[in-house]
């Protein structure tokens, strides 16, 4: 279930909205209080996302997964499960992150904060985390303010070596994936991060399989790293355009 919009807070959020949050909530507790693997769970249940995941897993020597923008855990979960390394999530909301913490209480390696995106990772380096191999999930998309330029650019500044996937991102050519807009100059498309990418030197991959052939909630989504041997093992596995 799509939650609109997932991280905004306070007076900012219309009832109807926090209706919606509260609905998701109260179902979450009713009919998933903890996290079961399934095909439908992480990564929106794309099966091709997963495919591309447990590829880089096998391709990239990581060392720690680190997630912003945590929800109801369950991207979270299937990454803790799947890689078996140590998963560091950052959620805003407070009831989202309980809950969250909730549903994830058997993961040892996993460890959520209530905290907003980039205070989050400046508390991953004070602990040197950036002298990691780390594969991000950036999923923090909020409304009028939106991180992902700030996210991608500390990332690409205090890390040396990682791998950046951005959900809710627009496939160029493929209008079947979707993505998160939100106004002039804040839509998840190529053109929001052209400039940032072209600066810091990083390679920008979309998945090859077409929209139509994906299952799940079919959110679009996109692949960074620093051009050079990084970006040549990502291209290597085929699985990009």
């Amino acid at each position: 279930m799509r939650i609109i919009p997932q991280r905004m807070l306070g007076s900012d959020l219309s009832i109807k909205q926090r209706l919606t949050n509260l609905e998701t909530l109260i179902l979450a507790l009713l009919d998933s209080p903890t996290y079961l693997a399934s095909n439908d769970v992480g990564f929106n249940g794309q099966q091709f996302r997963k495919t591309i995941f447990k590829k880089l897993l096998c391709s990239y020597p990581f060392q720690t997964m680190v997630e912003t923008g945590t929800c109801l855990g369950n991207t979270t979960g299937y990454m803790a499960e799947i890689s078996g390394l140590p998963v560091w999530s950052a959620e805003l909301d407070p009831r989202f992150a309980a809950l969250a913490r909730k549903r994830l209480v058997r993961f040892s390696n996993v460890r959520i904060e209530n905290i907003d995106s980039r205070a989050f990772l400046r508390d991953l380096v004070d602990i040197n985390l950036h002298q990691t191999f780390t594969f991000f999930y950036l999923d923090a998309h909020w409304n009028d303010d939106l991180p992902l330029r700030e996210e991608v650019e500390f990332i690409a500044k205090k890390w040396s070596k990682f791998v950046i996937m951005v959900d809710d991102f627009a496939v160029p050519g493929d209008p079947g994936y979707k993505y998160d807009y939100y106004g002039l100059g804040m839509n998840l498309t190529p053109r929001y991060l052209n400039e940032t990418l072209r600066r810091l030197d990083l390679i920008a991959c979309y998945p090859l399989l077409s929209s139509d052939e994906e299952s799940g909630a079919k959110r679009g989504c996109v692949v960074l790293t620093r051009n050079g041997g990084l970006a040549n093992t990502l291209i290597s596995t085929g699985l990009f355009r």
